[in-house]
């Protein structure tokens, strides 16, 4: 009898131990089988900061890449800028220059001409007269203001502009606003204001020193 408690004694130790070797060997695999799932989630985060850094350093080459091409215009429009107020232009960007202003001057004789012809008080040519000496005289001397920081083979560009033009263009203002209503057009004074500024403009064009 004491022999059969001592082998059921026995059998249930070992029991005991198995079942504590299997659920130490099933620790053990759950362990590792987290270890495993760290890996995969640590090498998929690793990745997305590569991919991360990768892309922010791409992010600064491009954004060098775009300083540097801003930098290169700034420093072409400085000195652009630096040569201009120096006056070292050419006869062709002097030329060009003095079609722009005058196209500008064209245009603003247009409408000098239609605004005044709309005024009520026309009747009064010496008030008109006076206006019209003011308006060209303010566009002639911004003209002569603006040229005036340019040189052409040494000469200040404003030199080409003479006080006498400006009689003409007042005559010729003065002109268009008291052309009987039945007679006058618009078309026929945008072409005449044309003809007139244009061969003004080739006038003050040929006196460019070459």
């Amino acid at each position: 009898m004491l022999s059969i408690l001592l082998q059921t004694e026995n059998l249930n130790n070992l029991t005991e131990s198995v079942n504590k070797v299997t659920d130490s060997s099933i620790r053990i695999a759950q362990a590792a089988n987290d270890f495993g799932a760290l890996r995969v989630t640590f090498g998929v985060f690793m990745i997305f900061i590569i991919i991360i850094v990768i892309l922010f350093i791409w992010q600064i080459f491009v954004l060098s890449g775009k300083l540097n091409t801003i930098y290169g215009a700034a420093v072409k429009t400085t000195e652009y800028f630096e040569t201009s107020a120096e006056g070292d232009i050419g006869p062709s960007q002097a030329q060009l220059i003095v079609r722009r202003n005058f196209n500008s001057l064209s245009q603003a004789i247009k409408y000098y001409i239609l605004r005044i012809r709309l005024e009520n008080h026309i009747d009064d040519k010496n008030k008109i007269k006076v206006k019209i000496d003011r308006l060209v005289r303010n566009e002639f001397s911004e003209l002569t203001t603006y040229l005036s920081n340019f040189k052409c083979n040494e000469k200040v560009l404003s030199f080409i502009v003479e006080d006498d033009d400006i009689q003409m263009v007042e005559d010729f203002i003065f002109e268009q606003v008291y052309i009987p209503k039945n007679d006058f057009t618009i078309s026929n004074m945008d072409q005449s204001t044309s003809i007139f500024i244009n061969g003004l403009k080739l006038s003050y064009i040929k006196k460019i020193p070459q």
